[in-house]
């Protein structure tokens, strides 16, 4: 407590007590999501955009279901990836309009991508969708190239309709079938 106090003045005792496990502040448990994320650790390091993409479309696909589920969108997307050597890299990003689908979600992510030294081995590949709102709020909307959304928009709540009955395998992107 002494060292502590000597080095950060007044913050000394708050830290003790906190290292220790002594905080009056009460647990707020059912507080709101700041984002919504997944991640994966991999068995096998991956190394390179074509060994990377697979794993960042199902990350992308998984956080779009998990937003359309709790009636969120998104206004941002955050890479993570985690190096064989444990060393931890995020590149983030906004996105205009706010979204809940997981395409949207993976074209970004890959762009994020450029930013990172893909050369090293990755053990972990994350995706996150932050500055959530609720996807019923008014938004201001385009006045022209809305149907492709639109077109999105149904296609992930049927494909979400159908894995809610059937499992989650019961329909799969083609680029996850293995040969």
């Amino acid at each position: 407590l002494a060292w502590l106090m000597a080095k950060l003045g007044s913050l000394g005792p708050h830290l003790h007590a906190l290292a220790r496990g002594d905080d009056p502040r009460p647990v707020v448990p059912d507080r709101e999501a700041q984002s919504l994320g997944s991640e994966i650790t991999l068995d096998e390091d991956v190394r390179g955009r074509a060994e990377i993409l697979p794993h960042l479309r199902r990350q992308a696909d998984r956080v779009g279901r998990r937003l359309r589920r709790a009636g969120l969108v998104a206004g941002g997307v955050r890479v993570k990836l985690k190096t064989s050597k444990f060393k931890l890299h995020t590149r983030q990003a906004a996105l205009r309009p706010a979204t809940d689908a997981g395409d949207m979600l993976f074209r970004e992510g890959e762009r994020l991508l450029e930013a990172f030294d893909l050369g090293e081995p990755m053990r972990l590949v994350g995706l996150a969708a932050f500055d959530l709102a609720d996807a019923a709020a008014p938004i201001q909307g385009e006045l022209f190239g809305n149907e492709a959304r639109q077109r999105q928009h149904r296609l992930d709540r049927a494909v979400d309709a159908l894995r809610d009955r059937f499992g989650r395998t019961a329909v799969r992107r083609g680029s996850d079938l293995e040969d």
